[in-house]
């Protein structure tokens, strides 16, 4: 009797051993990986090289863009804003068009990105944030219209991107619904998916551009992707994590 209890007795210390093991390497708190899309999980603009790839395939599109260089000159004097010429893009090119006419050229864009618009290091980085139970979130400027088939095909836990405007019949208006996910707007956004208290979470943010500042001094970990030489020199100033991919 004393033999067997004796094992018993072992076998739980045992037990309890292995148990305070495992919570040594438990995270004390679960991690939320934010990834920007263009320059950060993608070799270029998305939302660019989206319209023109439409254009060609619908060249009376182009008829309807005439204004667009001068919107991009009067954009560069500073005299409007970004969200102005992201409109002025979706209006001229997109707009009238309703998910049915997109379908196929969306799934064409999609196709060729996961193929060769990629980050191979960028996306290593996502599924490894993926194997490890961490929730993933897709941020983006660019709209919705392809963004959201993107986040699906790389499996993202959510979604958080500019919304194109329909109407009642589904067709785009040229506007945008809920404002443009840019710059302190993302922020915001992470905000409100994550809620006031982050004290059981560790955010963890990847971008790449200015407009990402906001976002990823409010991170506890923040990696700027290929940074312009100015721009390094700011997350020099800010201490930031700088990577190049």
């Amino acid at each position: 009797m004393a033999q067997i209890f004796s094992v018993a007795f072992e076998g739980a210390l045992k037990r309890i051993a292995n148990t305070q093991l495992g919570q040594k390497n438990v995270r004390p708190h679960r991690t939320v990986a934010v990834f920007d899309l263009d320059g950060t999980l993608t070799r270029y603009d998305t939302y660019l090289r989206y319209l023109i790839g439409f254009c060609r395939r619908h060249p009376s599109r182009i008829l309807r863009s005439w204004r667009l260089p001068l919107d991009v000159a009067v954009f560069k004097a500073q005299l409007r804003d970004n969200t102005w010429l992201k409109r002025q893009f979706l209006r001229s090119i997109l707009g009238g068009m309703t998910e049915a006419d997109l379908r196929s050229w969306t799934q064409c864009f999609v196709d060729r990105l996961m193929t060769k618009g990629l980050r191979p290091r960028a996306t290593e980085l996502l599924r490894n944030h993926q194997r490890l139970g961490d929730r993933t979130v897709l941020l983006s400027a660019s709209p919705d219209i392809f963004v959201k088939e993107i986040a699906m095909r790389l499996n993202f836990s959510e979604c958080l991107c500019t919304i194109a405007e329909r109407d009642a019949r589904g067709r785009l208006t040229g506007n945008l619904d809920g404002g443009n996910c840019y710059g302190l707007e993302k922020l915001k956004r992470m905000q409100a998916l994550l809620g006031a208290d982050r004290s059981d979470m560790r955010v963890i943010a990847y971008a790449d551009h200015s407009s990402d500042l906001p976002l990823l001094r409010w991170a506890d970990e923040a990696v700027l992707v290929n940074p312009s030489l100015a721009l390094t020199r700011v997350a020099a100033k800010i201490s930031l994590k700088v990577a190049r991919w």
